[in-house]
């Protein structure tokens, strides 16, 4: 079916009453070239990450700085010391 339609302000008038069987269905509109200003410009895709850290090569020495005394490293330990401290630790943070 074609029906005339004017467009005012992001609505949709026709020019005589229609009753529709559903409340949704796919429509296509022919809208005239002279009517649009324009075609909108996709996003502008953000930087990759590996190039935003290689912009920064001082950043690991930032995030330590950040981090303080909390940026040591953890001496090497086997699953079962990295286990049992993790129990330690839990226990005193929950009172056990």
């Amino acid at each position: 079916m074609q029906v005339e339609a004017l467009y005012d302000h992001g609505q949709l008038t026709f020019n005589r009453p229609i009753r529709f069987a559903t409340a949704r269905f796919p429509v296509i509109l022919e809208i005239p070239d002279q009517a649009v200003l324009a075609e909108p410009q996709p996003p502008a895709q953000p930087a990759a990450a590996d190039a935003a850290v290689t912009d920064s090569p001082d950043l690991l020495a930032e995030i330590r700085h950040i981090l303080g005394p909390l940026s040591k490293r953890r001496p090497s330990v086997n699953s079962a010391e990295d286990k049992t401290a993790l129990t330690q630790a839990l226990a005193e943070k929950h009172g056990l």
